[in-house]
Formats: C-alpha cells, sequence, structure tokens
C-alpha cells in the first residue's frame, strides 16, 4: 500500500512465536503435575529440554523427575545436588537390583545462580547404553556404563520437584519444557539452545515430541503445545511470570 509519502508501506507481520511467561516455584512446597505424558514415554529412547533459573539452592533442587510410584527405583530425572555441586540427569533402573546412571556437569550453587537462565537436555538410548547431559547447547556429561529400560510403567512426571517423593523442590524459575520419544541429535539440542534464545519445538523438532509445556497461561490449566492433549497443572506454583529466558 502507498504511505502519505509516495513510498510503499507494508503491513508489519508479527511473529508467530513468543515466550513472554514463565512459572515461579518456591522451593517449599511448589510443582507441577505433568502426569498426563507418563503413558506415552518411550523408556528405550527420549529426551526432556527444559530452561530453568534457580534463584536459591537446598540439598537437592529438582527440575524435572519421571517415576513410577513413590519407591524412587525407577526413575528419570534432572537435578542439581547442591551437596556435591553437580548439575545432573539420572536413569535409574531396577533389573534384579537398583542401579543409577548419571551424566553430570560440575557446577557449584552460586555458579548456576548467577548464571541465571540455562538451557538443560537430557537424552537417553538403551540401545547403545548411552546417557548425555547438555548444558547451553554442549555436551556437558556422558555416561555409557550400560542402562536397561526399567521393567514398570511410568505414572509420574513432576516439574519443580522429585516425582516420588515430596522434596527436592526447585526455588526459581521453570520455562518451555519439551519431552520427546527419541533421542536428539547434538545437532538438535544446539539448534534449540539457539545461543540463548528459546525456539519453537513444533518447527522442525516436531517428531517424536509428546509434551510440550510452554508455560504462557496467566493462570488454570497448562496447554501441551505439541498436540497430544498432555496438559499440566501447577499445585502451589505462580504462572504468569514476565520473567523468561
Amino acid at each position: 500500500m502507498l504511505g502519505l509519502s509516495g513510498g510503499i508501506h507494508y503491513p508489519r507481520i508479527e511473529p508467530s512465536f513468543a515466550n513472554a511467561k514463565s512459572v515461579l516455584y518456591d522451593g517449599t512446597n511448589d510443582y507441577v503435575d505433568a502426569s498426563t505424558s507418563a503413558g506415552d514415554l518411550n523408556l528405550t529412547n527420549g529426551s526432556i529440554s527444559v530452561w530453568a533459573k534457580l534463584t536459591t539452592g537446598a540439598n537437592n533442587d529438582g527440575i524435572i523427575s519421571i517415576c513410577t510410584g513413590t519407591s524412587g527405583n525407577d526413575k528419570i530425572q534432572i537435578d542439581h545436588q547442591t551437596s556435591s555441586d553437580v548439575l545432573r540427569a539420572l536413569y535409574k533402573f531396577t533389573s534384579g537390583s537398583t542401579t543409577s546412571r548419571v551424566a553430570s556437569k560440575s557446577i557449584a550453587e552460586a555458579a548456576l545462580i548467577s548464571a541465571g537462565w540455562v538451557h538443560i537436555v537430557a537424552t537417553w538410548d538403551v540401545d547403545v547404553d548411552s546417557l548425555i547431559l547438555y548444558y547451553n547447547g554442549s555436551s556437558a556429561g556422558t555416561n555409557t556404563d550400560g542402562l536397561t529400560v526399567y521393567q514398570t510403567t511410568p505414572d509420574r512426571v513432576h516439574v519443580g520437584k522429585a516425582a516420588n517423593a515430596n522434596n527436592t523442590y526447585w526455588k526459581g524459575n521453570i520455562d518451555e519444557l519439551g519431552i520427546w520419544t527419541r533421542t536428539l541429535s547434538a545437532k538438535s539440542v544446539s539448534e534449540i539452545y539457539n545461543g540463548g534464545t528459546p525456539k519453537d519445538l513444533n518447527e522442525g523438532y516436531s517428531a517424536g515430541l509428546i509434551q510440550y509445556l510452554r508455560f504462557e497461561e496467566s493462570s488454570g490449566t497448562i496447554k501441551d503445545y505439541s498436540g497430544n492433549g498432555n496438559t499440566a497443572s501447577a499445585s502451589g506454583a505462580t504462572q504468569n511470570q514476565s520473567e523468561t529466558p
């Protein structure tokens, strides 16, 4: 269309993807229940991508946890262990006896707090005995000691705490959570990190994406943007926070 000056003015096109909100956790009893995706999980191959910002550490700070029941014997979890100064991806399984495999990055509580928003990805592939932790787009820890698919069916997915117990609560913000039934490549992880700016996981990374929580809601049900209907609900956690990566 022509402007008053005679030049051609094109209509402004608004971006289709914008990250405007996150969820805040108080470190005491807040969490998000995302268990609707539990039945769709692939325990042989999978990935979790999440953005997190720690404001105060406790003994153990849980970011996301997937497990069966309350025993904690079968579990996939991302957390920060303040007592040992490590950020870790945990794959715990029972096969005769309970075994834990951990891929970790050494980082003290103060350093993690100072880092502000960080992007964390855990990938597992039982077929090739690989558990990998990525931190801000790069591989930060690998475990190839051997993985065995745990024999129970997951029934809990909790964000901001351990799924098997009321502890290891996160104090800070969590945003843009994706869970896949496939192992993301290092290239995909780097692309999703995007130099520190979240990307739309439905644009190029939707294959195997079973749950995509963007936390853009002001209140109420947390939408699953993967299209699978795996919605979530906040238990105490405060939605509608403008603090975002």
